[in-house]
């Protein structure tokens, strides 16, 4: 049996905590990069099929349940966001000015709010359609974003329709947008 020398104990307890430390955060970081690559992949295939098939309930029209699908737009820009989520109100008007900004980009702006009431929802949309310039569709999106297992907020899907392709971004920064429209030109 090997003894462990009094002295050394403290050493090898918080040796030992810093590698499970160490362990749990690259595990976990690994899992988040695994969710947000098997999203990318699937979501060309699954996307479209379930935005087609699901009827939506807007916002501001609670009784009528209407189809998001198909729009007049070359682009439509999915983004899943949430009242909590500071990061995602802020990505939402850069995207509607990136959008005032480039006329000639023949988009359209659906925002899926996720995990929240609708009174907080329909109280952060009042605010912020006070800023937007853009027509935004505001859409429960609860049930697509767990039906489509998206791995965070906020989370861009960008949809062209002219050939059929889906972009998608996980955690959207400024940065993302700048690269994809740099890409588009």
């Amino acid at each position: 049996m090997v003894r462990l020398k009094p002295e050394l104990f403290l050493r090898f307890i918080l040796l030992t905590g810093f590698i499970s430390i160490v362990w749990i955060g690259w595990v976990t970081i690994r899992h988040q990069q695994g969710k947000e690559a098997d999203f990318a992949r699937s979501m060309s295939q699954i996307f479209l099929t379930t935005v087609k098939d699901q009827r939506f309930l807007q916002f501001q029209d609670a009784v009528d349940s209407t189809s998001i699908y198909p729009f007049e737009s070359d682009l439509i820009f999915y983004l899943f966001w949430s009242p909590w989520s500071e990061k995602s109100s802020q990505f939402l008007v850069e995207l509607d000015q990136r959008m005032i900004s480039n006329p000639g980009l023949k988009a359209k702006i659906v925002a899926l709010s996720v995990k929240e009431s609708q009174v907080n929802t329909l109280q952060k949309i009042e605010t912020l359609e006070s800023t937007l310039e853009s027509d935004v569709l505001w859409i429960d999106g609860t049930s697509l974003y767990g039906g489509l297992a998206v791995p965070g907020i906020p989370t861009l899907l960008i949809h062209d329709q002219k050939d059929s392709t889906i972009t998608s971004y996980v955690g959207v920064s400024n940065l993302d947008l700048d690269q994809w429209l740099l890409t588009q030109r």
